[in-house]
């Protein structure tokens, strides 16, 4: 959270015990089999690196994830982790389309999101609408893709996930910035700024708009 909102007070200083960064706390937790831990780490480093755009270290943070816990037990922080595996599947797709294996991972977690959302339409509708949406674009289907950023953004929107609004239009925005499209591209950048201002993320303001 102190990450998001661009805070200049020290993370790692966990109940007065202070480590040197979040991999020192992850060795920790991975040491003393702390998995709920771990599984919390994993899911924060990717998140923050999908939202401030930094798409090869969440790349690389995935794999470390496989390699160390991908087996564990399913968490709740596993659910929302593999949803920002997912996103960055898919952009490791567009990127590096060499890399067979983000295919499996990223269709792997419309799978898992498909099953979730039968348990409860208000937490995960949006975001496998999202995932939907990513995956469409990776594979070309411009139009379909396009509609499901659109849906990903009112099921946000009638949710209340601000957060999720805001990378869904800003999500969107790429995919306008990728069709030569500006126009449309800063509608959507507008608006997913709007939305990160109203969730307080102006650690990321400040990294999107100096960009």
């Amino acid at each position: 959270i102190l990450q998001l909102i661009g805070s200049d007070k020290d993370p790692f200083n966990i109940a007065g015990v202070p480590f040197k960064n979040e991999n020192e706390i992850l060795v920790f937790a991975e040491s003393s089999n702390v998995h709920f831990l771990a599984n919390a780490i994993y899911m924060h480093q990717v998140m923050v690196c999908y939202f401030f755009r930094r798409y090869t270290h969440a790349a690389e943070i995935t794999k470390k994830y496989h390699s160390d816990v991908g087996k564990m037990t399913l968490l709740p922080q596993t659910v929302l982790y593999t949803f920002y595996e997912g996103l960055v599947a898919f952009q490791m797709i567009r990127s590096q389309p060499n890399e067979e294996e983000w295919v499996g991972i990223g269709e792997q977690s419309i799978k898992s999101y498909q099953t979730w959302v039968r348990n409860s339409k208000w937490n995960f509708e949006n975001k496998l609408l999202l995932l939907e949406a990513e995956s469409l674009f990776s594979k070309g289907d411009l139009d379909a893709a396009e509609k499901k950023y659109l849906a990903s953004i009112e099921s946000a929107r009638r949710h209340k996930f601000v957060h999720e609004e805001g990378l869904a239009l800003d999500l969107l925005a790429s995919f306008y910035k990728s069709q030569a499209n500006a126009v449309k591209e800063k509608e959507y950048f507008d608006l997913a700024i709007a939305c990160y201002e109203k969730w307080g993320a102006f650690g990321i303001l400040n990294h999107i708009c100096g960009e």
